[in-house]
């Protein structure tokens, strides 16, 4: 190969086949003439060699084949020998390792290191159910299981809809640590609050036929116990999460999914720091 002793081997990848995982090279799409008028497209899938029964050890084989960089994986990369795909689009086949939006619109996702984003993206370009799975024939399949191996190597989680960060799910468990039934149940109380996450969702009444939304608060008192405002008027108006709040509330407690909690009710702000 012509690639000097430390670049990258162009178009390196991790299938599976059956039980070994395997070691390729993927072509870009390039023309092929017929005719001096019609040609298509042609991407070539060269076979290298099987790699390991074992995840791990396959992915250190591929490496150490790549010169040191890494080689992400494509588990709908399947086979024994080279093949190769066409097209007869007079375009280009479609890139489906790349972002096709935002800031990052042409890069492709292993080369992108801000996480965040990319939960954010994996997010936009599929319906997904609250597990998170979706169909193969999805057009975004691919794109999707690219993003979502990438999400789990960083510690993310699918939770509700979201894909949740490390970060927010240690503040999760601190704030479980804080939760539960606090202060005298429909007792009249001054508190400094602070919130800590601001979350809205949007609903439907089938009565009305009118879409609503609901905002929840989750809020730290001074003497450090969680407390939440569930409702359409948040106390904050177009506060953000750090801001600190002196209120009049009413508490309520109440239980979900088997957890205590304690709700704040009928709010009024009688100072803000």
């Amino acid at each position: 190969m012509s690639a000097t002793k430390n670049t990258p081997i162009k178009g390196l990848k991790i299938g599976f086949a059956n039980k070994y995982f395997t070691l390729w090279i993927i072509s870009e799409p390039y023309r092929v003439y017929t005719s001096k008028e019609s040609f298509y497209w042609r991407t070539d899938y060269t076979f290298i060699k099987n790699l390991s029964l074992d995840k791990d050890r396959a992915v250190k084989k591929a490496i150490e084949y790549n010169r040191g960089h890494e080689v992400s994986i494509d588990m709908d990369l399947r086979g024994k020998g080279s093949f190769w795909t066409s097209s007869n689009s007079e375009k280009a086949p479609e890139d489906l390792t790349v972002f096709k939006f935002g800031k990052y619109r042409g890069k492709k996702f292993t080369e992108v290191d801000d996480v965040n984003y990319i939960s954010w993206y994996i997010e936009q370009i599929s319906d997904l159910t609250p597990e998170g799975t979706i169909l193969q024939n999805d057009v975004n399949y691919k794109p999707y299981m690219i993003c979502k191996r990438i999400l789990e190597k960083a510690g993310y989680v699918y939770e509700n809809y979201r894909w949740i960060s490390p970060e927010w799910q240690k503040s999760k468990k601190e704030e479980e640590a804080m939760n539960g039934h606090h202060f005298e149940n429909g007792a009249r109380v001054d508190l400094t609050v602070t919130i800590l996450r601001i979350y809205s969702y949007e609903g439907y009444d089938q009565y009305t036929g009118r879409d609503f939304w609901t905002t929840i608060l989750t809020c730290k008192t001074d003497d450090d116990k969680i407390v939440k405002y569930v409702g359409g008027s948040p106390f904050c108006g177009d506060g953000s999460e750090g801001e600190t709040f002196k209120i009049k509330a009413t508490i309520k407690h109440t239980t979900y999914k088997d957890k205590n909690e304690t709700r704040i009710q009928r709010v009024k702000v009688i100072g803000n720091n």
